[in-house]
């Protein structure tokens, strides 16, 4: 028995065959990857390890910072301030000088919230010390004036700042508003 066997046919037999062989091939011959937050993870990738720093400890600020301006809450003031309150719950007292003018006051506020940590419970934020962890809303909370202490309770004024763990003061404009 003599089987005749179409052009027609072989032809399309060998090209599902050559589609089925590119197909295992690509599929075996490419790597998976996986898409991890916004970024393709590789799989058996040799990682080079360096002993010596790769960051210089005085770049360490441009990963966290919006912006390459030099930070204005710097008061050594404020640094006096927390160490004077730190650890007791004496009334705070704000003293004159640290709010002779409204440029002075509002830096020595955000130089007190800079070492402060608001952290959601049962939430972590990392490994070491996170400044002053809640101590500062405390003291910051005295720069406010008696009317607005009165609108917002210090409860809600530290819940504000619920899972902000730093704070710089990178500008500073005089805002002409004369109701406030």
């Amino acid at each position: 028995m003599f089987i005749v066997i179409n052009k027609k046919r072989i032809i399309i037999f060998v090209l599902i065959f050559i589609c089925i062989l590119v197909s295992i091939f690509y599929r075996f011959s490419r790597k998976d990857n996986t898409l991890v937050a916004g970024g393709v993870f590789f799989r058996d990738e040799k990682v080079e390890y360096y002993e010596e720093e790769v960051i210089s400890k005085s770049d360490y600020e441009k990963y966290f910072r919006p912006s390459n301006l030099p930070i204005l809450n710097t008061s050594s003031e404020a640094e006096e301030l927390l160490n004077k309150y730190s650890g007791n719950s004496k009334k705070v007292v704000i003293p004159d000088n640290y709010l002779i003018t409204p440029n002075n006051t509002i830096i020595n506020y955000f130089s007190v919230l800079r070492e402060a940590a608001n952290v959601e419970k049962d939430k972590g934020a990392g490994c070491g010390t996170i400044g002053r962890w809640r101590e500062p809303y405390r003291i910051a909370y005295e720069f406010f004036t008696k009317e607005y202490k009165e609108k917002v309770n210090f409860k809600a004024y530290e819940n504000s700042f619920l899972n902000i763990l730093h704070i710089n003061l990178i500008k500073l404009r005089l805002v002409n508003n004369p109701e406030n």
